[in-house]
């Protein structure tokens, strides 16, 4: 299931909802406006658990950032990062390795500027830069010395691919296949409509559908394929609620956002 609108990603639309904002909303966060409030209010009435969904995606995407970073992937790429919600992959990741580097990507244009005026610090960079077109983001760091495209790097794509339509979202994963080094790694998650019944998945797509990046619904073998170029690790892919050694409030079965980690392996 998709919706679609004609609005570019990167511009500035104050007269209607915002996906960045709605899930800034949803996560508790002040960075939004009416239009985006009443898009989440219609949210919460069709999935009640939504908000906590979202913070679990949150909690997911700071577990994986962990996982790289134990793993001694000291080269971080956040895609989509949304407005700045404490604490930040940068912090997490820095936790346990000072020396590591964390680039956040983002097409919108307020994005960008809260992220340079909230995410500093060293080894911290902010592209503003489409996900579509992920070869020349990667190309664009290396050139510039930034990442070193020869050395692993962990990519978190969380709740990012759901608003990028089919040929392109896995042209995006195929591309992360040909170009990262072995051992780099993948932490994706993604909305699924396997179990997800049909008023809740009409309920997020027009959330969604007047929103410069509309919403693409995909079932679990759909989101599966994302990974084929990357192996799952033993977690699987799994409710983000209950990924990682410290699964969150609810049971992992009652959940609509799917989340995963895989690894590169060698090429033939």
């Amino acid at each position: 299931m998709r919706s679609s609108s004609p609005a570019h990603p990167g511009a500035l639309h104050f007269g209607a909802p915002n996906g960045a904002r709605i899930y800034d909303v949803l996560l508790g966060g002040k960075d939004n406006a009416l239009l985006d409030k009443e898009a989440a209010l219609r949210l919460g009435r069709a999935i009640p658990r939504i908000g906590e969904e979202m913070r679990a995606n949150r909690a997911f995407l700071r577990q994986a950032a962990r996982h790289f970073t134990a793993g001694g992937i000291d080269q971080i790429i956040e895609l989509g990062c949304g407005f700045p919600d404490a604490p930040h992959v940068h912090e997490v990741v820095r936790q346990a390795n000072p020396g590591a580097r964390v680039v956040y990507v983002d097409i919108d244009e307020v994005v960008a500027l809260h992220a340079r005026a909230h995410l500093q610090g060293p080894g911290v960079h902010i592209i503003r830069a489409d996900v579509a077109d992920i070869g020349n983001v990667l190309e664009r760091l290396a050139f510039d010395g930034v990442l070193d495209l020869r050395r692993r790097t962990g990519i978190l794509a969380a709740h990012v691919l759901d608003f990028v339509p089919d040929d392109t979202a896995y042209e995006i994963t195929r591309t992360l296949g040909r170009m990262l080094a072995a051992g780099s790694g993948l932490a994706l998650s993604h909305i699924c409509t396997s179990d997800l019944p049909p008023a809740p998945a009409e309920a997020l797509v027009q959330a969604y559908d007047t929103t410069p990046t509309p919403l693409h619904l995909r079932d679990r073998a759909d989101i599966e394929a994302f990974f084929t170029d990357f192996r799952l690790d033993r977690y699987g892919l799994i409710p983000v609620a209950g990924w990682g050694p410290a699964p969150r409030a609810f049971p992992p079965s009652g959940g609509i956002l799917l989340g995963g980690v895989g690894f590169l392996g060698e090429r033939p």
